[in-house]
């Protein structure tokens, strides 16, 4: 879909905003941040920046499967070391990927035990 919407308009380069008015213009960063703000104001939400929405989609991809390398390609980064400061992780998230090794003795078989003794 963007890159039909991209072929439509004059924003041809992979770097060009996507964002428009009804007649095809670009909307600046300021207007696009004034109405983001009055969204988050309607509905009575914590006011945050349209880049952090950035920063929360790398965080839910990576937490999701994604990888950093595809990451840094969706996001347009020319480092690893850029898209490494976008991909927060939630708090407990290493933890509980953490658990899924375990070192403890398997459990056995109350059937199989009593066949042995």
């Amino acid at each position: 879909m963007v890159r039909e919407y991209r072929a439509k308009t004059k924003f041809a380069k992979s770097n060009d905003p996507i964002i428009c008015d009804e007649n095809g213009q670009r909307v600046r960063e300021r207007k696009l941040r004034h109405i983001h703000d009055k969204v988050c104001e309607r509905a009575k939400i914590k006011a945050i920046r349209p880049h952090d929405l950035r920063h929360t989609y790398a965080s839910h991809y990576i937490m999701n499967g994604g990888s950093l390398v595809e990451l840094q390609s969706l996001l347009g980064h020319s480092s690893l070391t850029m898209t490494l400061k976008y991909a927060h992780l939630a708090p407990g998230f290493l933890e509980k990927k953490a658990s899924v090794v375990s070192f403890a003795a398997p459990k056995q078989n109350v059937t199989s035990i009593r066949r042995l003794g």
